[in-house]
């Protein structure tokens, strides 16, 4: 039988980088001065802060850089990107796991975790059948148990990273990928991260990492 497996080719590689900021605790200290809000349409948990670019430029400049250096460490800082970056905070209460999805339209995803949890990472999957189904994704906050596992049942784990303090991971936004889960035992401490989705990366003088490869 012919089998036809449709997926998206990616255009970047998935990296891990610990220790990514030289002054982690600065960052966190920045992150509670900040307002947070929850989504109103229910597709992600907790809270999030505006996008920083509206309230320090530089540092949204900063982190851009730092993360294209990693995958362009000539070319970075003739680089145009467009980047949406905020900080996350999901209660220590909240008991659930992640649901998979991708990010796209975006490019980049990058995510830096700010919190003491180390079992509160990222996994990263492949769909286990034909055509890419997700299920349950309007208000899916306020989904059940069994509406999260109906979605996520279709996808097979093939990278699971922990959330150690200070680490970046960094991956195409169309691969599959969800949290891990939001709390760990004996920490009441909120899951803190900087997550950032580069929206469009440009410059004359590069090509992707994979030149040969291209969305469908």
């Amino acid at each position: 039988m012919f089998h036809l497996n449709l997926k998206f080719k990616m255009l970047f590689p998935t990296l891990c980088v610990d220790n990514f900021f030289t002054e982690p605790n600065k960052i966190i200290s920045f992150s509670k001065t900040l307002k947070y809000n929850s989504d109103p349409f229910n597709i992600w948990p907790g809270t999030r802060t505006e996008n920083l670019i509206n309230i320090d430029k530089f540092f949204v400049e900063h982190f851009g850089n730092k993360v294209l250096s990693l995958l362009y460490p000539i070319e970075y800082k003739n680089i145009n990107f467009e980047l949406n970056l905020n900080f996350q905070k999901i209660s220590y209460k909240n008991k659930k796991e992640g649901w998979v999805h991708k990010d796209n339209p975006m490019e980049l995803t990058a995510i830096v975790y700010l919190s003491k949890h180390k079992e509160c990472g990222t996994k990263l999957f492949e769909y286990n059948g034909i055509t890419p189904i997700l299920k349950h994704q309007e208000n899916k906050q306020l989904k059940n148990e069994n509406e999260l596992k109906e979605n996520n049942i279709n996808f097979n784990e093939t990278i699971h990273f922990k959330s150690k303090f200070n680490r970046l991971i960094l991956f195409d936004s169309s691969q599959w990928h969800s949290a891990n889960k939001y709390s760990e035992e004996n920490i009441k401490e909120d899951r803190l991260i900087l997550i950032g989705f580069f929206k469009t990366i440009f410059s004359p003088f590069i090509k992707y990492p994979c030149v040969e490869n291209k969305r469908l």
